[in-house]
């Protein structure tokens, strides 16, 4: 069975736009989001996986509540 490559999606929130996208690179997922200027996002990653930023193991059992940004995961 073929996995899906890739993924993108976005929203107009009443700040601007708020988008989220991922891409398959082999065994890991690399997600991306960019939440605006005066917002908030909250990220729920799959049970089981394990999230980095730049290579740093980040904890996410209960979600991860994000600010006005650019976020790269990568999901193992």
């Amino acid at each position: 069975m073929e996995k899906l490559a890739h993924f993108e999606a976005e929203h107009t929130g009443p700040y601007g736009k708020i988008v989220s996208f991922w891409k398959r690179k082999g065994d890991v997922v690399e997600y991306s989001v960019l939440i605006p200027a005066n917002s908030t996002g909250m990220i729920i990653f799959p049970v089981g996986k394990t999230m980095s930023v730049g290579g740093k193991v980040v904890n996410v059992k209960d979600g991860l509540r994000v600010t006005a940004g650019s976020y790269v995961y990568e999901v193992r």
